[in-house]
């Protein structure tokens, strides 16, 4: 991978992860304050796989993907009704 491209994926990461963004684009004060199976940055980065599957599917794969990706921390398993409900607490914005 070129300099560039990593320096893009640090970025992203930077702002998908940031506090600021979760500030920005919660629908109400209470969501995302605890740590859960689904913080918001995953549902993000889950929100812009651009699903083609079976919900039920793809985050298997996305889970598969994440996992292989860490070293240290191994990803929870999510249901898609979990995730549907994640969704709805993040303005479409």
């Amino acid at each position: 991978m070129s300099k560039s491209s990593i320096l893009i994926i640090k970025q992203l990461r930077e702002v998908i992860f940031s506090k600021e963004i979760i500030l920005d684009y919660r629908m109400k004060e209470q969501d995302f304050t605890r740590n859960r199976k689904q913080p918001f940055g995953r549902v993000l980065l889950f929100m812009l796989n651009l699903l083609k599957k079976s919900m039920v599917i793809e985050i298997d794969n996305f889970l598969q993907h994440l996992n292989s990706k860490l070293d240290c921390q191994k990803v929870q398993n999510f249901t898609s009704s979990a995730f549907v409900q994640k969704r709805k607490k993040i303005k479409p914005e």
